[in-house]
C-alpha cells in the first residue's frame, strides 16, 4: 500500500508542480525575426500529464492485482519515465531551438547542443507535421509545427533571408 501511495504522490504532484513552473516561466514569444526561441507548447505537457496519470493507474491496478512483475513492471516504468520527460520538455534548455542573429542552436536535455548557421541553410521543405531544414553540409533538422511555438516566426525569417521554402511532393 505504501508503494502505491508513493506512486500516486510522485505521479500527480510532479506534473502539477511542473505545470505551475511552466506557467511562471518567461516565454520568448516575440515577433523579432532575428532573435527568438522555439519550445514545445503546453499541449505537450497536457499529453504527458494524461499519459503519466494513465500509466500510474495501470501500475497501481496491476500491483493490487498481483500482476506487477518482470516485463510488465519494466514496460510500465519505462512509459512513466517517457511521460515525465514529455512533461519536462517545455522547460528552458530541455528541448529548444534558439535563433539569435545568424546562429541557430538546438539543445536537448540541457547539455546536448548543436550549433548551425542560418547562412548555411540550402533550403527548407514543408513535410508532414512541420518543416525540414536542410543545410549545405547535409545536416537536417525537423521543426514540428504541432510541437513547437514560434514556427511562423521562423518561416518569416526564412522568407526575409531569401531561403527557399519548398513543398514536399512525396505524399
Amino acid at each position: 500500500m505504501r508503494v502505491s501511495l508513493a506512486i500516486i504522490l510522485v505521479t500527480y504532484l510532479t506534473p502539477v508542480l511542473l505545470s505551475l513552473l511552466y506557467q511562471n516561466a518567461i516565454r520568448n514569444n516575440t515577433d523579432d525575426i532575428y532573435c527568438f526561441c522555439m519550445r514545445p507548447t503546453k499541449a505537450v505537457v497536457i499529453v504527458g500529464i494524461v499519459g503519466t496519470g494513465l500509466f500510474a493507474l495501470l501500475i497501481i491496478l496491476s500491483y493490487l492485482g498481483g500482476q506487477f512483475k518482470g516485463a510488465t513492471a519494466a514496460v510500465f516504468v519505462t512509459l512513466m519515465i517517457l511521460g515525465i520527460i514529455t512533461i519536462l520538455s517545455p522547460i528552458k534548455g530541455f528541448w529548444d531551438i534558439t535563433v539569435d542573429g545568424n546562429d541557430m542552436t538546438t539543445s536537448r536535455l540541457w547539455c546536448i547542443k548543436k550549433h548551425y548557421e542560418i547562412s548555411n541553410i540550402s533550403f527548407c521543405q514543408y513535410v508532414s507535421g512541420g518543416i525540414r531544414v536542410v543545410f549545405k553540409n547535409t545536416d537536417k533538422i525537423k521543426i514540428e509545427s504541432i510541437i513547437y511555438t514560434n514556427v511562423q516566426t521562423f518561416e518569416k525569417r526564412m522568407e526575409k533571408e531569401g531561403i527557399e521554402l519548398v513543398s514536399y511532393s512525396g505524399y
